[in-house]
């Protein structure tokens, strides 16, 4: 457990209303009071992946990261890659791409193709 990767950090205040939203405009840039500032979120979650990465540059696996998906979507997000949807190549949309995440999901981000494609999500896995 590395808790670089964690999610981000809200300083426990519970707030009324729409938390989706209220995500949403997060990352979308605007400043939330209590959060965690996005590039402290962006600069601990790369300095864990990038101390993770050569222990896979031998082909002995990948780098597995699991979240609720707002970090990762930072992190994802500075790394501006093609995402693959249906064997579709489309840029990356941020806010998009975290809308549109399941519990569970999984997602393989080739760090070499810059590409993000789907493994599976809602607990099923293809094929």
């Amino acid at each position: 457990v590395d808790r670089r990767v964690a999610e981000v950090g809200q300083g426990g205040v519970w707030y009324d209303g729409d938390h989706r939203e209220r995500v949403a405009r997060y990352l979308g840039g605007e400043a939330t009071p209590g959060w965690e500032p996005r590039e402290a979120v962006i600069r601990r979650f790369s300095e864990a992946i990038d101390e993770a990465l050569p222990a896979t540059a031998d082909g002995n696996g990948d780098v597995v990261v699991a979240n609720h998906g707002q970090a990762l979507s930072l992190y994802v997000g500075t790394r501006s890659p093609a995402v693959v949807i249906d064997g579709r190549q489309m840029p990356f949309d941020l806010l998009r791409f975290w809308k549109a995440l399941t519990f569970p999901d999984a997602w393989r981000m080739d760090v070499e193709a810059n590409t993000l494609t789907r493994a599976f999500t809602g607990g099923m896995a293809p094929g």
